[in-house]
């Protein structure tokens, strides 16, 4: 099977075109056993091109666990620019769906397997306020959905003395099983609002069962985080914790997000025959 390895901003892929795999692996495991770091290619997630009826692909994404998920915000970016180097859509635009619902990206070749790309991305809904006991005492938080579900956590609300101080494991680990959050879980963002306005994020992500270099959907969480807390509105720019810039553009309407575009960076790193 010929694969590649991508990154969204040091969160990373093994992505397929699966449109003409004429036996199909078990995906779960395959997953699994491709996303192992030591015996595998090792990966966040995985990414499967697939076959739409009227859009120029479908999107199938699943993290390192196997499990699938709704959304991927850096995977979306990534695997839109994979379509685009391959030839489909028209002028750098590609429209796809996943199981969020429909987008568009904009690619932008920027050097050799380097890309530039603006994903549209569904209305977020506004982020709603809620109370959990962390593991450093009980902390008011934000539960935003946005593709996938976030718990967002103002870091001066908690112990650590500044983000890099933050035991993102621990932490995190906990508070994505909370019982508030329901069977499904959640992810956990930190935030640390900086003086420009720039603000960093560290993110421990369920089904990755660990952080994450960057996470889109955390990106877009803090966007409506910044909104209902009043830090600032579109753009909103979020410092991944890999060190790169994730911009989140909106039109702002009673707390929900509309015309929601995500843009950042993906890279391609290598192709290999895998067996």
């Amino acid at each position: 099977m010929n694969v590649e390895k991508w990154h969204g901003a040091g969160n990373d892929f093994v992505v397929i075109d699966g449109r003409d795999l004429g036996s199909p692996p078990e995906w779960a495991v395959w997953t699994r056993a491709v996303c192992d770091r030591r015996r595998g290619i090792g990966a966040d997630g995985v990414l499967v091109l697939e076959r739409h009826p009227s859009l120029d692909f479908r999107m199938h994404y699943r993290n390192s666990d196997g499990g699938l998920a709704d959304m991927c915000g850096n995977g979306g970016r990534v695997l839109a620019s994979f379509a685009v180097a391959r030839g489909l859509g028209r002028d750098g635009v590609v429209r796809f769906e996943s199981a969020w619902g429909e987008h568009e990206a904009r690619v932008v070749e920027t050097g050799p397997g380097h890309y530039q790309v603006s994903l549209t991305l569904p209305d977020v809904p506004a982020a709603e306020d809620i109370e959990v006991d962390a593991p450093w005492g009980l902390v008011k938080a934000l539960f935003v959905r946005a593709g996938v579900p976030h718990l967002v956590i103002d870091r001066a609300q908690t112990s650590a003395r500044d983000l890099s101080s933050v035991d993102i494991v621990r932490w995190g680990s906990v508070l994505r099983r909370h019982a508030k959050l329901g069977a499904e879980g959640a992810n956990v963002d930190f935030l640390d609002r900086g003086a420009d306005g720039t603000i960093a994020i560290r993110t421990y992500e369920r089904g990755v069962e660990g952080e994450t270099l960057a996470c889109g959907t955390g990106a877009t969480a803090t966007a409506s985080a910044a909104v209902h807390w009043r830090w600032g509105g579109s753009p909103v720019r979020v410092r991944t914790q890999g060190g790169d810039l994730l911009t989140v553009s909106f039109e702002p309407a009673a707390g929900t997000l509309r015309q929601v575009v995500l843009e950042g960076p993906a890279m391609m790193v290598f192709e290999t025959t895998l067996s």
